[in-house]
């Protein structure tokens, strides 16, 4: 008998100082999560209450018929909320973590006492049974306390994992709206500009001259009531041009063309120009053509064609 209260008692002794201190830690971990599962339970109490106030208000005003349900029913489903309702407040009763560490406490403290007891009268035929047998009971009844306060943590991390990943989709989804927002709106009176004129479609063209350097002035402008954002205009030239490059425009060559870059930040209704000209020389005379683009962070961007009718003349013209 001694051994088996000797082992209750160490029983206790591990409960005081292993078993509390890690609920305690968890306690404080996941606090946020044990608030969460309060207010769930207390959500469920007031719509319990509700629908036994419906059901009663039923019942006492005789509308059975209304609901094609037998009285017996109702009053079952009565007694079921009326259940569940208790079982939620008992819940929320031991969701309190003051409350279930001073339990745990005590029934460790009396389990301590009766130890002590035991020791002190254990030669009394009554004490040397009773002792024992309620320490067994309090150990049970702290394993029991211990399983539904553990069960409370893992709860409550569920419900802090639950609401971390539905923060996470709705941040998620609320950037993806930006992002679709920010797409679906996009300037549109942004051009490119050559010599004064606004590229706008694929009808302008240009008569030059063989062998004869051609300038031509180079701009952006924006007719929006908005900022245009990170604007790159570009020109596609073929290599039957040779591209003389200065620092106001980056450049990119590949066997077959030269594609020449300006870029800047445009104001709403604003016009901006290259501090340098766009520089080529026709090698060769037939009738050629030159992509251009505009693009930009916040602007539509636009694909067209510059005609280049390269004879032998003198001066260079507009058509």
């Amino acid at each position: 008998m001694d051994t088996l209260v000797r082992s209750l008692y160490d029983l206790t002794i591990s409960g005081i100082a292993i078993i509390l201190p890690l609920f305690g830690v968890f306690i404080s971990i996941f606090g946020s999560g044990i608030q969460l599962l309060i207010e769930k339970n207390q959500q469920e109490i007031s719509s319990q209450e509700q629908s036994i106030k419906v059901l009663q208000q039923k019942l006492a005003d005789q509308e059975i018929s209304k609901l094609n349900r037998s009285v017996k029913e109702i009053q079952n489903e009565l007694s079921s909320l009326r259940k569940q309702k208790k079982i939620n407040e008992r819940r929320i009763s031991s969701l309190n973590p003051v409350r279930q560490i001073v339990l745990l406490l005590l029934t460790l403290f009396i389990g301590f006492i009766l130890y002590n007891i035991y020791n002190s009268f254990k030669e009394f035929g009554y004490i040397f049974y009773f002792a024992p047998f309620v320490m067994s009971l309090l150990i049970v009844l702290f394993i029991k306390l211990l399983g539904d306060s553990l069960k409370m943590v893992v709860e409550a991390k569920k419900l802090i994992d639950e609401r971390e990943q539905t923060t996470q989709k709705n941040i998620i989804d609320q950037l993806r709206i930006i992002g679709d927002n920010s797409a679906q709106h996009r300037i549109k009176d942004v051009f490119a500009i050559i010599d004064s004129k606004r590229i706008t479609d694929d009808s302008l063209t240009f008569l030059v001259a063989l062998n004869s350097e051609q300038k031509f002035n180079i701009g952006v402008t924006n007719m929006a009531m908005e900022m245009a954002n990170e604007i790159e205009i570009g020109f596609i030239i073929p290599k039957v041009f040779t591209v003389n490059k200065v620092k106001s425009f980056t450049y990119v060559d590949s066997d077959k063309e030269t594609i020449v870059r300006y870029k800047t930040e445009l104001q709403a209704h604003t016009r901006v120009d290259a501090a340098e000209k766009l520089l080529m020389i026709p090698n060769l005379i037939g009738d050629f053509k030159i992509k251009t683009f505009v693009k930009g962070k916040n602007v539509e961007t636009k694909y067209n064609v510059i005609q280049m009718k390269v004879k032998e003349l003198l001066t260079k013209e507009v058509i």
